[in-house]
Order: structure tokens, then C-alpha cells, then sequence
């Protein structure tokens, strides 16, 4: 898939957009970037807010695709002049191309829209949208910590990723760079990288 078609389809699960492609939140999300980039293999592409004035868009353009990844305090200075700036991380955006088989998650059952691991008729593993809609879905998936590394988040996600993808969605992967856990579990599912991401928030 084209990166571009991919992060359009990330960040307007996360915001609205205006006329101008600016960031306007949903009401009452915790989603409240000033300034996201994605830096994909063709380039970079970036999204302000929609109640930044123009002349700091164009200071911040100016700071170039490298310095928004590698040296966010330069950023932070750019924007404190307008109003306080927190840099948020950095993070990978991956999708899940490939439709699972059933025989990945025999464990798995499905639960008012979630896709649970019992031990012992307990939940132990669970995965489920935690946004979407009708083109794609961004998963999200918790497991309890005396039953890490015995394969359950792998047959979670993978369940949710048949259920999105037999859909006819697009099903995202993201998470925090640096989080070996969650890009093992990724990549063991076929997971594709499009962007490594940053985001700046109030």
C-alpha cells in the first residue's frame, strides 16, 4: 500500500481535518498534537494544528524532517514562543497485510468486540480496536504480566487482524520506538513498516 494512502488513513482516525489539512481533535479525545510528523520512505509529511498561526507552520517546516526526529528541543523552542510544547515520543506505524488462518488462534474468543484469551476461564490476553473505522482499525492489546511470553498476544492480535482484514479494513499496527515487545509481536505477524513517527503536544 502507499504510505501516504496509510498515514492519511492513521491520522484521520485520530482527528478531524480541516480545509487546509489541519488537526482539529474529535470532542473530548486525548489525542491533542500541535505538530505530527511521519517520516515514510519517499520523504516526510507533516500536520499542525488547525489554531497555530502560519508564520510558526513555516518556522517549523524550515527546522527540516531531520531535526523534528533528532533534535526536538530546537522544535520545543520554535513553538514555547507561541505556547508550551511537550515533544511526545517517537513512534513506528505498521500495518498487518496478510489475513490470518484460524488455526493462529485457537485459543482466542470473541467478547463484546474483543478478541480474549482465557486461562483457567480467566482473561489473561485481550486485543481489540481501540480506534476505527469504515476503511481501517488501529489495534490494541494488554496482556496480564504472569502470562507474557507464552504466545497469547500474538493469537489476540492476530484474531482481531482477521476480523478487520476479512472486513475489507486496513488493520494498523503502532507503538512507542524502543518497545522490543511490540515490534516482535508485529513483525512475527508480517507487520509492514510505512512511517516512523513523532509527535509535539501542549
Amino acid at each position: 500500500m502507499n504510505p501516504l494512502d496509510l498515514i492519511r488513513l492513521q491520522i484521520t482516525l485520530e482527528y478531524q481535518l480541516d480545509a487546509l489539512g489541519r488537526l482539529v481533535p474529535f470532542p473530548g479525545s486525548s489525542e491533542q498534537g500541535l505538530y505530527i510528523v511521519y517520516r515514510y520512505a519517499g520523504g516526510c509529511t507533516a500536520f499542525f494544528d488547525h489554531r497555530l498561526p502560519e508564520s510558526l507552520c513555516e518556522q517549523l517546516r524550515g527546522l527540516g524532517c531531520e531535526q523534528t526526529f533528532e533534535a526536538p528541543g530546537n522544535v520545543q523552542r520554535v513553538v514555547h514562543a507561541y505556547t508550551p510544547c511537550l515533544f511526545g515520543g517517537r513512534f513506528v506505524s505498521e500495518y498487518l497485510p496478510r489475513l490470518p488462518e484460524a488455526a493462529e488462534f485457537p485459543l482466542v474468543s470473541q467478547q463484546q468486540g474483543q478478541f480474549v484469551v482465557l486461562v483457567d476461564a480467566e482473561p489473561v490476553c485481550r486485543a481489540w480496536s481501540e480506534r476505527g473505522s469504515d476503511a481501517c482499525a488501529e489495534v490494541a492489546v494488554e496482556t496480564h504480566p504472569d502470562h507474557r511470553r507464552q504466545g497469547y498476544a500474538r493469537q489476540a492480535v492476530a484474531a482481531w487482524a482477521s476480523d478487520v482484514i476479512g472486513s475489507g479494513r486496513v488493520a494498523l499496527y503502532s507503538y512507542k520506538a524502543g518497545n522490543e515487545s511490540s515490534r516482535a509481536l508485529a513483525h512475527s505477524l508480517g507487520a509492514v513498516w510505512y512511517a516512523d513517527v513523532v509527535c509535539y503536544s501542549p
